[in-house]
């Protein structure tokens, strides 16, 4: 009988060479979830804007139909006392059956904004969501865009494809390399004990795996461009969320910063100036919708602000931060 082994010895080190690959494989795949982390937060936080900015645009709207509602009431009574005419009336009428139709779209953008939140969440949003009239005024400068990119979710896994990508070049150009076979035989053949001991070489004639280091190569230089891309991508984003929320945040500042009549006095003014005839009933429709449509329009500035500052957390990377700060 006789007893056989054999052991391939690395001598290349690939075992070390396949640590490396799998360990930033490791690396990346934990990059890959932190930039899906900021992409679902991102997405949450613009649906959370959504639902509390369309709150509040149907419920300035619903307080047009209820103005308005009232005001063909009035001019029904002073019609019928021939203070005013018939095609005033009308005109009162058909303005309530607009906002009455603008309420009804307003609701449906409500609507859609909570099955947003709810497919999301798997839960109902929470009437009182709200966002802050107050946001930092002024961002970091463009000296600190290098790092904001460096540090983004999104480079990291584009940066952690292409060290994968580079690493696998040396693997498989260490593949190509022959380890040599190590092996022992021990038996005995009658009364005689014979042991023996072999080393050898395996010779690669017809195949010697240059074609995989040619695809490593070709690999690595395609994760280097994608890497490349998603650098210009962020910069481009990045100087894209500046300029749109200082514009916004300037807009917001100079309409919250204003200090008007709430909209029930500046609505009582304008009754009263149309009960004594200061002012004709179209000039009345005409400046109450003035008045609740510049409302409605501050609504809007308010969640495009809050839409501006997420898209700067998002395109900045810096959304975890400033989440951690504000808890």
């Amino acid at each position: 009988f006789a007893i056989s082994y054999s052991q391939t010895i690395d001598w290349h080190d690939k075992q070390k060479g396949q640590q490396q690959v799998a360990q930033s494989e490791l690396s990346s795949a934990l990059a890959e979830l932190e930039s899906l982390r900021l992409s679902l937060a991102s997405e949450l936080l613009e649906t959370i804007g959504n639902v509390a900015s369309n709150n509040q645009i149907t419920a300035f709207s619903k307080q047009r139909t209820v103005i308005l509602d009232r005001f063909v009431q009035l001019a029904k009574q002073r019609f019928a006392a021939g203070d005013i005419s018939r095609s005033e009336q009308e005109l009162a009428s058909l303005s309530l059956s607009e906002a009455i139709m603008q309420h009804a779209g307003n609701g449906a953008e409500l609507i859609q904004a909570k099955s947003d939140y709810f497919r999301l969440t798997g839960e109902e949003p929470d009437a009182r969501f709200s966002f802050p009239n107050q946001l930092p005024s002024k961002l970091p400068g463009t000296e600190s865009d290098t790092s904001l990119i460096e540090q983004h979710p999104d480079f990291r896994v584009a940066w952690q494809a292409a060290q994968v990508a580079r690493l696998q070049i040396h693997t498989a150009d260490l593949e190509r390399k022959v380890d040599p076979e190590m092996s022992v035989t021990a038996g005995r053949d009658d009364d005689d004990m014979l042991v023996g001991f072999s080393l050898s070489i395996p010779l690669s004639f017809r195949n010697d795996l240059g074609t995989n280091v040619d695809v490593a190569r070709a690999q690595s230089l395609q994760a280097e461009q994608q890497m490349q891309q998603v650098q210009r991508t962020l910069s481009a984003r990045i100087k894209n969320a500046r300029a749109r929320y200082k514009l916004v945040s300037s807009a917001w500042a100079q309409w919250f910063n204003r200090g008007n009549l709430s909209l029930q006095q500046r609505i009582e003014i304008l009754e009263a100036q149309w009960q004594s005839g200061e002012i004709s009933t179209t000039d009345y429709l005409l400046q109450v919708q003035q008045t609740l449509d510049t409302r409605i329009t501050s609504a809007e500035l308010h969640g495009n602000l809050w839409s501006a500052w997420v898209e700067w957390l998002s395109g900045s990377g810096t959304l975890s931060n400033w989440f951690n700060l504000s808890n």
